[in-house]
């Protein structure tokens, strides 16, 4: 999902996987990329990666999440293989 400044997103609009870079109103403890997660109920909830999953997350506030920009999924990821790829193959413009 590709957003723009007129676009406010809501958690409603996201998809497990999505990574997220967001504006922290303070940056201490706050790195301001996420990463959308499912919780075992089925609901979504947005992740700070500050601390990865050692100390606990830091969760996006739905305001925090309307700041936010969908950068793409973890699900669209392709390792690249410079064995068997280039970076055109990979990248192309």
């Amino acid at each position: 999902m590709d957003t723009d400044d007129s676009t406010t997103l809501t958690i409603d609009d996201l998809r497990d996987g999505d990574v997220l870079r967001w504006r922290p109103a303070d940056r201490h403890c706050r790195e301001g990329i996420a990463v959308v997660q499912t919780r075992s109920g089925g609901t979504l909830y947005a992740a700070d990666t500050f601390w990865g999953s050692t100390m606990g997350p830091y969760i996006l506030r739905p305001d925090e999440i309307a700041t936010a920009t969908v950068e793409w999924n973890l699900a669209d990821y392709r390792p690249f293989d410079p064995n068997t790829q280039t970076l055109a193959d990979y990248a192309p413009p």
